[in-house]
């Protein structure tokens, strides 16, 4: 227990405060609407109506010891209960318990006083105290009046709508059921409902429904808002992402607050292809909204080979010597696709200066002008490569025929029509340019 002294003001007011309780104990009796003739809030009515302060229960005896202390007239020392909402100071002459005590001797204080109904919560009773109610009930939930006064003592602002109390105004939101009254709690309010509830009622009633928007489909466990005073943007974000492990764990596929059957989450994103459907379908998907790109990133880290054969015809030799992140292995990917498919369409080389001529079309058609212009200026090594270059460079239209000779300007602007073909993919005769180019 731990003790502080009592000055010589501060005593004589607390004596006082207890001489006040003495002449009318049954300050400390809430309005009680049990019916049940073993009420035990009813024999203790009784029981201060007689006068009686025999010990019978820690509530009877504490007036006892508060009129020991009385004949006393002395309180020199204190004991002091810590609360979530605040010290209690009491003081001590017997074996009373101490919360229950404590309670009794601060019975006016709306919130303290709780204390002294410890024993009485066991037994299915609520006591309920605010500067305008102080009332117990069994069976029925206290009237929205009793949490209005609440919310109104407590500072927070809130209205009333079809019979909901409405806290805060933006962010998601939580539908919250106690005792029969249901409030909406927007993420804004950055307190705990139950915070405040709790510091005005004493119940053994902790039990709370609680839903959230966000993937009402998926339940949360009320008790961390209820039990642990976790602040109501905390909670709700932190529901929000349980949501979210929810999906992916237990294979399930959502979109914004929305979840799908594996076939409607493919329309949803407008995928067709079977591959990729049977490779989503092994995978919990969560999307923040409609960007299949997202998806493909997941998937991606998921099982990235089968993601990119999905996607693109190609093999594991393919894919092995891919590197860096998803956008970059794709972009590879594409890369490799369009130079097979370039090949494809551009005739096999004959000779190595028809390779070098090959090479810069392929060059041109995969990475642009200004990649081929280049790459065929450092290539060209010899008296044909240059008359190909000068081609080049006249169907790209630059005036470049200084860098040439005139035989290879002359052989240049044979091979010219040819390589327009080649850029364009019109057909040719690739045995008259074999005649040109050996």
């Amino acid at each position: 227990m731990r003790l502080k002294s009592n000055s010589r003001e501060n005593e004589e007011k607390f004596l006082s405060n207890l001489k006040s309780l003495l002449d009318n104990p049954q300050v400390m009796i809430p309005e009680c609407d049990n019916k049940s003739i073993l009420c035990p809030i009813k024999k203790y009515q009784k029981l201060l109506n007689q006068g009686n302060f025999k010990k019978s229960s820690n509530f009877i005896s504490a007036f006892h010891e508060c009129k020991m202390i009385c004949d006393d007239n002395r309180a020199p020392l204190m004991g002091i209960i810590k609360t979530n909402y605040g010290s209690v100071p009491y003081c001590k002459r017997g074996n009373t318990d101490e919360t229950v005590l404590a309670g009794v001797q601060n019975y006016n204080n709306d919130v303290f006083r709780l204390l002294a109904f410890k024993d009485v919560v066991s037994k299915n009773i609520s006591v309920f105290s605010t500067r305008h109610y102080f009332t117990a009930k069994c069976k029925d939930g206290p009237d929205i009046s009793i949490f209005m006064d609440i919310l109104d003592e407590e500072g927070i602002n809130y209205k009333v709508s079809d019979n909901n109390i409405i806290i805060g105004s933006s962010g998601e939101k939580m539908h919250v059921k106690y005792m029969g009254t249901s409030f909406i709690i927007y993420q804004d309010f950055k307190g705990n409902l139950f915070y405040y509830l709790f510091k005005h009622i004493l119940t053994n009633d902790m039990k709370a429904e609680i839903n959230i928007d966000f993937l009402k489909e998926i339940d949360i466990d009320p008790d961390d808002y209820v039990k642990n005073n976790k602040n109501t943007n905390d909670f709700i974000e932190g529901a929000i992402e349980y949501k979210k492990r929810y999906v992916v764990s237990n294979n399930l596929y959502a979109i914004g607050d929305k979840i799908y059957t594996i076939n409607d989450f493919c329309n949803e994103l407008n995928i067709e292809n079977n591959r990729l459907i049977e490779l989503i379908s092994r995978h919990g998907i969560y999307l923040e909204d409609k960007n299949v790109n997202k998806l493909y990133e997941l998937l991606f880290k998921y099982d990235k080979n089968s993601l990119l054969k999905s996607m693109f015809n190609v093999d594991d030799n393919d894919i092995k010597n891919l590197h860096g992140d998803y956008k970059s292995q794709i972009e590879q990917l594409k890369k490799l696709i369009e130079s097979i498919n370039i090949d494809r369409e551009l005739p096999e080389p004959w000779s190595e200066n028809s390779s070098y001529l090959i090479s810069i079309i392929k060059e041109y058609r995969l990475n642009g002008r200004e990649h081929a212009l280049s790459y065929g200026e450092r290539h060209m090594d010899n008296y044909i490569k240059k008359a190909i270059y000068c081609a080049f460079t006249e169907s790209m239209g630059e005036n470049r025929l200084f860098m040439f000779s005139d035989n290879e300007i002359i052989l240049g602007k044979r091979i010219k029509p040819y390589m327009d073909d080649l850029i364009s993919g019109n057909k040719m005769n690739i045995n008259e340019l074999k005649n040109i180019i050996m």
